[in-house]
């Protein structure tokens, strides 16, 4: 019982923290910041480990696998950030990065994006 209420009082925290930030335009930032066009000026396809990689830009944000229509599987790391007002969502920026290494891990290919 008790457990039950100190849960319920720390989402009434939480829910208020939230909406007071809406009211105000509380800054938030998520994700680990990257320069993508440094990386792509760095990085050599079918050379660049993922050693390499991770050294360069940390731990990915997220890993995965990617099989081709013809069987081709790649390892899949993807790196996001992004800032912005949550009062004004519509000006946030946002950027991310996804890299694929073959088997042997080799950079195979990579595809960013940025919004900033």
């Amino acid at each position: 019982m008790k457990y039950k209420k100190s849960v319920k009082s720390g989402v009434v925290a939480v829910l208020l923290v939230l909406a007071v930030c809406v009211v105000q335009g509380c800054a938030v930032k998520f994700g680990q910041d990257f320069n993508p066009q440094a990386f792509q000026d760095w990085v050599k396809p079918g050379q660049t480990t993922r050693a390499e990689v991770s050294e360069y830009l940390g731990a990915p944000s997220s890993k995965g696998m990617i099989v081709e229509h013809d069987g081709t599987k790649l390892k899949r790391y993807i790196y996001y950030y992004g800032k912005g007002k949550l009062s004004k969502m519509e000006s946030a920026k946002f950027k991310m990065l996804e890299v694929r290494f073959d088997m042997s891990n080799l950079v195979h290919s990579f595809n960013w994006s940025a919004a900033d």
